[in-house]
């Protein structure tokens, strides 16, 4: 096994994790009157619908993984992380807010069932994926356990520096 990731995980787990970790990035984001939930603030000049339409970009590339049990999905992997998501957030911005709320559910719904029809082995041995490096593993590919803590403290800071203090 990787050092990067060295503990093995169940379907259990990391469902409760991720269930775990969306629950406080959706208290936060709770908190965010509906008007200013287009409005550029956070990192990159990014808006909470532009973290949302981030968010189920990449939910949608893992469903497309779990299902395949390959390393598939959009060429915008090739690039790098502030490229691709550049990239994301750029084509989601013409998009209705009513409609990246109703894709970010559904999405993250859909996400979660692909999830459970995954073994505990799958999420674990990178030989039951064909062409995925030996030392990766899949569950991590298929989430990276910091992505709602980081999008949650930036927008809790942005909260904070509001001056309404919402």
């Amino acid at each position: 096994m990787s050092a990067l990731w060295p503990e093995p995980t169940t379907v259990a787990d990391l469902t409760e994790g991720i269930r775990a970790e969306r629950a406080a990035w959706e208290a936060v984001l709770a908190r965010v009157p509906r008007d200013l939930l287009i409005q550029p603030g956070l990192p990159g000049g990014w808006s909470v619908k532009d973290v949302l339409a981030h968010m189920t970009w990449g939910m949608r590339e893992g469903i497309g993984v779990m299902r395949a049990k390959r390393l598939v999905g959009s060429d915008l992997w090739k690039l790098d992380d502030d490229g691709r998501n550049a990239i994301v957030v750029e084509q989601s911005r013409s998009r209705p807010l009513d409609r990246i709320l109703a894709d970010y559910e559904t999405t993250s719904a859909e996400y979660l069932r692909e999830l459970a029809a995954l073994t505990d082995e799958q999420l674990n041995d990178p030989g039951l994926w064909p062409e995925m490096p030996p030392d990766w593993r899949p569950w991590r590919i298929l989430h990276d356990p910091k992505h709602y803590e980081h999008h949650a403290r930036d927008l809790r800071e942005w909260l904070e520096r509001s001056p309404s203090k919402r």
